[in-house]
């Protein structure tokens, strides 16, 4: 269980995406929608009343190195590493990295984010076992802000296929998306609510919220940034 898990805090964090824009698009900055001189951005999102941790550590050159995933905790007990991933190879403009289990060093998943023409990245998860395979495209629009993802998975018999489009207000900020659900036929307009920025512009909080105003996820950041 621990396992699907912490997939599908995988596809969470590849869902919850909220925008920054940057005028040079970096392959891992672009992805992971950071900008800056970014050394490392820790990631802290609720969802259900589950709590997930990442941290992310970036070259100086603005390429990501590892991402450290914390199992979910509550705020009375502290927290472990249970799966790291490494940046393996890039091969033109595909990154590679593979996954490993903490404590066992076995490489459990690989994947790659690879740049396509047209300002469009191709992202690919697959577990070793291949019991697992997630595959998302996010289209950008001029200013490297995302305007359309596509995921489509498959963990065992359970199929997964996202739509997410995502509306930026006069300010170019992220305001709502709207995710369409091909497997269970339904069609959600999501709320970006309370968000906050740094001095680079990277967010360090958001809420997403429903029509109703019933907070669906909480994304929390902090950034340390190359001087």
């Amino acid at each position: 269980m621990l396992k699907y898990f912490k997939l599908y805090s995988i596809i969470i964090i590849l869902l919850i995406s909220v925008s920054c824009s940057q005028e040079i698009p970096q392959i891992d900055k672009l992805f992971y929608e950071v900008q800056g001189p970014i050394k490392t951005m820790t990631v802290i999102q609720e969802h259900n009343e589950r709590i997930g941790k990442e941290v992310y550590y970036f070259s100086p050159k603005g390429e990501l190195e590892k991402i450290e995933y914390f199992n979910s905790f509550s705020d009375d007990k502290e927290v472990e590493i249970g799966n790291v991933s490494y940046f393996d190879k890039q091969e033109d403009q595909t990154r590679y990295f593979y996954q490993i289990y903490f404590n066992s060093k076995k490489v459990v998943n690989s994947y790659s984010i690879q740049y396509l023409k047209n300002n469009q990245i191709h992202f690919l998860l697959e577990s070793t076992n291949k019991d697992f395979r997630v595959d998302k495209d996010v289209f950008y629009n001029e200013e490297n802000q995302p305007i359309k993802s596509i995921l489509k998975g498959n963990v065992r018999t359970d199929s997964t296929h996202l739509r997410r489009e995502y509306f930026y207000n006069q300010n170019k900020d992220l305001e709502y998306t709207i995710l369409t659900n091909y497997i269970q036929n339904t069609v959600e307009k999501v709320w970006v609510k309370n968000a906050k920025k740094d001095q680079h512009e990277n967010i360090t909080y958001a809420e997403h919220q429903d029509k109703d105003g019933k907070i669906l996820f909480k994304w929390e950041c902090e950034y340390t940034y190359y001087k």
